[in-house]
């Protein structure tokens, strides 16, 4: 399991107070198979850096639709500071995650992020503000806050592939071609969420997932499924853009995220799963 997925399932983890995830292979890294403007529009890269002096990205950037390239520290995800948020009060929420895994999240407003996209980028319409670059590890939180200020002018990307995350479902096709496709995911639910696209082990079952999530505990063996491509979760009202190339083949579409206002088991568990085939 690389450090990205961890990072990731912090957030998933600490909410579910105990229950441990365990999805292989993420990173928001990828190749070099399509770039941006293959994607329909001019749009501005803002580009994350991790070095001596810390996490870093340039203190204004433009409001609107922007890419992200957290390249460099694929380990690092996005949000929005609510109104009247300060750094140093979402570093405390962070730091003190264990004793109230919901205090950052009451703070911000998660834009998503994805792993195996044909071209590392995470394409984003940030809204007029204070936004945050976090990388959450063992010796506790990185945080780099930028404003978003005067409008990029650019259009989002024209979506081959559109979907919907909802109270606990997938608007999603059943059936897509394969090569590179720009996927729009919406959040129109009322609760965070994310999306997990896998490819099941030989015999195993969405059930075999779920008891894999209840226990709390990384199976002995591999789990029981191969990551394919992951979209982090982001809040309600949030959409963003990636492109991904899935194989032809089938796949399962479940949300890991924990039910917040309820009884804290993963949304998967409450029906949020799909089946999705890529055809040649």
């Amino acid at each position: 399991m690389k450090s990205n997925d961890k990072v990731w399932r912090v957030l998933s983890a600490v909410a579910l107070l105990l229950i441990a995830l365990a999805l292989s292979a993420c990173s928001m890294g990828g190749g070099a198979e399509a770039t941006v403007d293959d994607a329909g529009s001019d749009i501005p890269v803002i580009t994350v850096t991790l070095g001596d002096d810390g996490l870093g990205v340039p203190a204004e950037t433009p409001s609107g639709v922007v890419a992200i390239d957290p390249s460099a520290a694929p380990d690092a995800f996005i949000a929005r500071l609510n109104d009247g948020v300060t750094t140093e009060q979402l570093t405390e929420a962070l730091a003190s995650a264990q004793e109230d895994p919901t205090a950052a999240l009451a703070l911000l407003s998660l834009l998503g992020g994805a792993s195996n996209t044909t071209d590392g980028h995470l394409i984003v319409d940030l809204k007029p503000g204070t936004h945050a670059v976090v990388i959450l590890g063992e010796a506790g939180a990185q945080v780099a806050t930028f404003t978003a200020g005067e409008a990029s002018g650019a259009t989002a990307p024209t979506p081959d592939v559109v979907v919907d995350l909802v109270d606990f479902n997938f608007a999603i096709p059943t059936e897509i071609s394969a090569g590179p496709k720009v996927w729009q995911i919406n959040n129109k639910g009322q609760q965070w969420h994310e999306m997990a696209i896998v490819k099941l082990s030989e015999g195993a079952t969405v059930d075999d997932v779920l008891a894999m999530l209840a226990s709390g505990e990384e199976t002995d063996g591999p789990p029981p499924f191969e990551d394919a491509a992951f979209w982090a979760p982001n809040s309600p009202g949030e959409t963003g853009y990636v492109t991904w190339d899935l194989p032809a083949g089938e796949y399962t579409v479940l949300c890991f995220l924990p039910d917040l206002t309820g009884d804290f088991s993963p949304h998967a568990a409450h029906g949020m799963v799909a089946q999705l085939t890529v055809t040649e």
